[in-house]
């Protein structure tokens, strides 16, 4: 461990003395093929690489895995508010419809995807089904499959729980009647609803 420091130290104090060297000796050589900025630039990158392997090295294993745990926390938190973002941009607010017939919706997207996105996408909407299956998404999501009943149906309606609404669903079954609220995101596999309530 302590090696990998004091190399640290030796590359920092080359770097050190290259870059004076190319200014009270700007005629050496090396100065006059590498300029003195790209030198130093150079071993200045190489210092750093240094010492971020040192770093690394002097990690506990318990460290190490708090680490990784962290970083992975942070990479679904910015994947998140990513999708959160997206899914702002692409969706403009427009006034809520009654309650939707829910064969109706299906039968819409199945039709003409571009239609149906004209009259429901970026509605809140009320629609009433069966629960077809309740599960959570890659970015730990809650979301309900609200089905017609039918074997077999593709598309069916995903609906992602807002904050809050996942309490409601943890007493639900596959095969009982459901009512959600919630706004249309459009057609991707399944007709998406997010911020969706369970009445």
């Amino acid at each position: 461990m302590a090696l990998l420091f004091e190399l640290v130290a030796v590359i920092a104090g080359l770097t050190c003395m290259y870059y004076f060297a190319g200014l009270l000796f700007p005629k050496l050589p090396l100065v006059r093929t590498l300029t003195r900025a790209r030198l130093f630039t150079f071993l200045s990158l190489i210092t750093m690489i240094a010492s971020v392997f040192a770093w690394d090295a002097s990690l506990t294993p318990d460290e190490r895995r708090e680490l990784k745990q962290r970083r992975e926390v942070e990479k679904r938190q910015a994947e998140q508010a990513a999708a959160q973002r997206a899914s702002a941009r692409m969706v403009t607010e427009k006034p809520a419809l009654p309650e939707i017939d829910l064969q109706v919706l299906l039968a819409a997207y199945k039709n003409n995807e571009l239609s149906a996105d004209s009259r429901f996408k970026g509605r809140l909407i009320q629609l009433t089904g069966i629960v077809g299956d309740v599960k959570k998404d890659i970015l730990n999501n809650a979301y309900i499959i609200v089905t017609t009943g039918s074997r077999f149906e593709v598309p069916t309606v995903q609906c992602t729980l807002a904050r809050g609404a996942e309490t409601r669903a943890e007493y639900l079954n596959k095969g009982e009647r459901v009512t959600v609220r919630g706004t249309v995101m459009g057609l991707f596999w399944n007709v998406q609803m997010k911020d969706c309530q369970i009445l």
